[in-house]
């Protein structure tokens, strides 16, 4: 069987369909809002890497949802451990969906770890700011509807 890099055909495709799906202005309110609650935050920039290497370890997004819900991540890890920081964002996950973001706006660990997929990640965000302004914190935009 032919090995193709992932430059090419199908696996291509797919992810310059998901590429193209990045919204740098949906990435920079989300930036802004995260600086907002999470003080040490050194967002790097807005365009996908950046995103991606501000958040791969899952560290600020811990910060995020207990600055929102406190106690929602006991442990942050901040070990360089590939698995460490996946646990961090799957506790962030786990601690976005108790705040009540919907399933539909969750991202798979690797969406973000092995930025697979940042456009969910930046979704996943805003919803998470609605949620937040629903709940009388400071959001990004309209208030989520009831």
């Amino acid at each position: 069987m032919a090995m193709h890099p992932d430059g090419y055909g199908f696996t291509a495709e797919v992810k310059d369909k998901i590429s193209s799906k990045y919204d740098l202005t949906l990435a920079r309110e989300a930036g802004n809002w995260i600086k907002f609650f999470v003080k040490d935050a050194n967002w790097k920039g807005d365009d996908e890497e950046s995103v991606h290497e501000t958040l791969k370890d899952g560290i600020i997004l811990c910060k995020l949802i207990n600055a929102l819900q406190p106690g929602s991540v006991k442990t942050i890890n901040s070990s360089k451990m590939a698995f460490q920081q996946m646990e961090n964002i799957g506790n962030f996950i786990s601690g976005s969906t108790k705040y009540g973001v919907k399933k539909e706006y969750w991202f798979a660990t690797v969406d973000l770890y092995e930025a697979e997929n940042m456009a969910q990640v930046v979704l996943c965000l805003h919803a998470l700011a609605r949620k937040a302004a629903s709940k009388g914190e400071r959001g990004i935009r309209p208030k989520e509807s009831e």
